[in-house]
């Protein structure tokens, strides 16, 4: 019987055993596995990120007169890529103490990639990043305020590309459309103040630190303000944007 007693031990031992090897190999597997696809999203969103700030490089040689037309490549591994015209600006310029002497508005245009609850965009000059609802700054845009000078450059995005959801790599294609002088008043024989504001993104706190960032008046979340500035220069690019697979 002692011999008996000995095998069923043996065999309860092996049992356990070999249910603490199997109950660990799973739970490797599935944290493991799960770790490795965060730092893969990670990874790929961080890459889309420096896409983006390559893609501001060629709008801003458009923006500039350097190029009239330029490309780039996006690898959107499931992400939704589009052209979304929820959001615009609009632009004042006030004589200090006295009368309005400019207004425009438009639709700004934004060019985003979208992965899970995570949103990059470039929107009027500007790389933003959004995740869960807050959002930062990346690369600020063409907008200045100084002590005695205002520069408004916007750049407003138009497309006939459809949403894209894709796997695979896409072609983006930039092409100048029209770009426009809206206001000046380089002479400085009046103190202007000028007022900026980005209305229908979802940018609103990565818009507040780009603005911020260049001198702009941002304590009150915007419409930001640039005041009792002598000289004062609005510009416009208007840039057609298509995209593909290649």
């Amino acid at each position: 019987m002692r011999g008996d007693e000995r095998a069923v031990s043996d065999v309860l031992a092996f049992i356990i055993v070999f249910s603490i090897i199997i109950t660990s190999v799973a739970l490797v597997y599935g944290t493991g596995f799960s770790s490795l696809d965060q730092v893969r999203e990670g990874e790929q969103k961080a890459n889309a990120e420096r896409a983006f700030e390559a893609i501001a490089y060629s709008m801003d040689d458009i923006e500039t007169g350097a190029a009239t037309r330029r490309g780039g490549s996006l690898e959107l591994g499931g992400a939704l890529l589009q052209v979304d015209d929820s959001s615009s600006v609009n632009v004042t310029v006030n004589e200090s103490g006295g009368p309005q002497l400019f207004a425009y508005e438009n639709t700004t245009g934004s060019l985003s990639y979208t992965l899970d609850k995570t949103v990059i965009a470039y929107e009027n000059g500007a790389v933003l990043r959004s995740d869960r609802g807050s959002s930062v700054d990346v690369q600020r845009a063409s907008m200045t305020c100084t002590n005695d000078r205002a520069v408004v450059s916007l750049v407003l995005l138009r497309s006939d590309s459809n949403s894209l959801d894709s796997q695979g790599g896409v072609e983006i294609s930039m092409e100048e459309r029209e770009t426009k002088l809206l206001y000046t008043d380089p002479d400085g024989s009046t103190l202007n103040n000028v007022t900026v504001e980005m209305t229908g993104t979802e940018f609103e706190n990565g818009w507040n630190d780009a603005m911020a960032e260049t001198g702009w008046d941002t304590s009150g979340g915007g419409p930001y303000e640039c005041t009792d500035v002598e000289n004062v220069v609005v510009r416009v690019t208007i840039i057609e944007v298509t995209y593909g697979s290649p």
